[in-house]
């Protein structure tokens, strides 16, 4: 739905409540955090070992070095039994280079810059989402519970961590914002953002246009209207979408003059232990707890997608079906949980189902208990919360 001429764009105080939240959900995680792992002298040093963990420190080394050139296949990635080598092209670049730039910039290090972008983007999630929330849900009470349990979706913690998690949500929020109230000319630049920002940010173009050509007409369930899809009119809105495509194209040629491989970061994936296969066969690959939960959530999220499907239109649908297959076609489930909290139409199917009546605060809590639940994991070191 759209806005009615007229009406403000923002409840203040539903924006108070979408700027605070995610601050206080920080405050809590150091809270957890002094309570597993215990107090230092500086509070900004302990919120800074909870938040640059794993990852964190690749995004630090491009930031701080770049990413090396590379003569041997061998020194992109490789795994075999306990012997493994891992290299920083398995990681896109804007996060990091946004990073660069701020260091540069104001003269900081990279701990420092990432909290800032920490602070920026997990609110820029959460305005996103709440406007998000206005075009897919329709009045404003909806759109602030679909933003809350977004920011607060189990394992969403890591859009405050030093992650990319943060920056990937709010571009491909910003994407389907423009598409939805037709903003093109914004659209390119957003797009080229976003498949910069991760390797499934290309497959997020499928269903992106599937709402182009649903807000347009052109898509009626599955059925096209091929006169419409041919027409100039949608030809020129077509366009920021090659914008996109072009910008996945040019970081390939960038590996290419790197590494010698236009998919360098496809290979680099061997250093995690991942490797193609059919995505069903990544189930259970292991006897470790993390597989486990992590095989059996997936499952979950993938039965409630299909259940609720009639609640969204079929680009939504796309959307969680591309965003939970594509990463299992790497042959593992890790880190599976985080990628599922940034599919956004499972937090508005959610808010369908449990904002009707008194409960809808109930399930509110419960969503914020699963949230601080699966921090523990972070907290802990334990490779349920990667």
């Amino acid at each position: 739905m759209d806005d009615a001429p007229g009406t403000p764009r923002w409840n203040w105080r539903h924006l108070l409540v979408l700027l605070l939240f995610p601050i206080g959900l920080k405050a809590a995680y150091l809270l957890g955090s002094v309570a597993v792992r215990g107090a230092g002298t500086d509070l900004q040093a302990t919120y800074v070992a909870m938040a640059k963990k794993h990852d964190a420190y690749w995004y630090e080394r491009i930031a701080v070095t770049g990413y090396p050139a590379i003569t041997e296949p061998e020194a992109i990635g490789w795994s075999q039994g306990p012997h493994f080598r891992q290299s920083a092209w398995a990681f896109f670049p804007l996060y990091p280079l946004l990073n660069r730039w701020t260091m540069r910039t104001a003269g900081t290090d990279f701990d420092h810059s990432a909290l800032f972008w920490g602070l920026v983007l997990s609110a820029a999630v959460a305005l996103c989402a709440y406007r998000a929330g206005r075009a897919f849900l329709g009045d404003r009470p909806r759109a602030l519970f679909f933003a809350l349990v977004l920011v607060g979706f189990p394992f969403a913690f890591h859009q405050s961590m030093f992650y990319t998690e943060a920056l990937f949500l709010t571009a491909m929020l910003l994407a389907f914002l423009c598409v939805h109230h037709g903003r093109y000319p914004w659209l390119a630049p957003v797009l080229m953002a976003l498949v910069l920002v991760r390797p499934n940010g290309i497959a997020v173009l499928l269903p992106l246009y599937a709402y182009h050509l649903e807000r347009t007409g052109a898509l009626h369930g599955v059925r096209v209207r091929w006169r419409d899809l041919a027409g100039r009119a949608n030809i020129r809105r077509s366009l920021p979408f090659v914008a996109g495509a072009a910008a996945f194209v040019g970081w390939c040629l960038y590996q290419h003059r790197m590494t010698g491989h236009y998919f360098a970061f496809s290979m680099a994936q061997a250093g995690w232990y991942r490797e193609p296969m059919f995505p069903l066969l990544a189930f259970f690959r292991s006897g470790d707890a993390a597989t486990q939960f992590n095989s059996f959530y997936t499952i979950g999220a993938l039965l409630f997608a299909f259940f609720t499907r009639r609640l969204l239109p079929l680009s939504l649908n796309l959307l969680v079906l591309l965003g939970i297959l594509l990463p299992l076609c790497s042959g593992s489930v890790a880190s599976m949980p985080r990628f599922i909290a940034v599919l956004f139409p499972l937090s508005i199917t959610l808010t369908l189902l449990a904002y009707h009546g008194r409960h809808r605060y109930t399930a509110l809590a419960a969503v914020l208990v699963l949230h601080f639940a699966s921090f523990l994991g972070w907290a802990t070191g334990h490779p349920i919360g990667l």
